[in-house]
């Protein structure tokens, strides 16, 4: 067996959902690319976004105390990344989607996104470089063709996914198996 090799403490999860972020900078609607996210609790459902506190973003999430978070297939890549490259409150990017809100004022979504959820901020954790703002989730859109069975279905979805550090989107290869399942012993 070949010896592991070190490779340092920055490393991340790997591969990560590429998301877009939505909140209200003023008057207007506006989304981030973010990756750096997981679900956190179950009762009530939460998820936790780490974000750059010095985005307008953050600081809209934070006064607003609502967000979205949606998920783009893998067809909005080019979009999804620019929402990451372009900054500043008069940058636009809602402009290149068919923004909606669901039952939040300041949550606005992405009618392209193959699955969107609004959210209220729960709790706000400082950390040394990043802010993690942990959401309740409200409520959960989507479309019909989606879904399988009622429930997100990844293979029609398509996520886009990215890993770091080297900085590249994929999509999501075939299944392995069902969860909770295939290491069961007498199955």
């Amino acid at each position: 067996m070949e010896d592991k090799i070190k490779l340092g403490s920055n490393m991340f999860v790997y591969p990560m959902a590429v998301t877009l972020v939505g909140t209200h900078l003023g008057d207007r609607p506006n989304f981030t690319t973010v990756s750096w996210l997981t679900r956190v609790n179950v009762h009530p459902p939460m998820i936790a976004v780490s974000l750059n506190p010095d985005l307008n973003s953050t600081k809209g999430i934070l006064q607003n105390r609502e967000f979205s978070i949606n998920y783009p297939g893998a067809d909005m890549a080019d979009v999804a990344d620019m929402c990451g490259i372009l900054k500043g409150p008069r940058s636009g990017k809602a402009q290149f989607f068919d923004v909606f809100n669901g039952e939040l004022t300041y949550a606005p979504m992405i009618r392209e996104a193959t699955l969107s959820l609004e959210l209220t901020v729960h709790s706000v954790l400082e950390l040394p470089s990043n802010v993690l703002v942990i959401g309740k989730i409200v409520n959960s859109y989507s479309e019909s063709k989606y879904l399988t069975n009622g429930k997100p279905d990844v293979q029609k979805m398509d996520p886009l996914a990215l890993t770091m550090p080297d900085n590249r989107y994929w999509r999501l290869g075939d299944s392995v198996g069902k969860a909770w399942y295939i290491g069961r012993p007498n199955r």
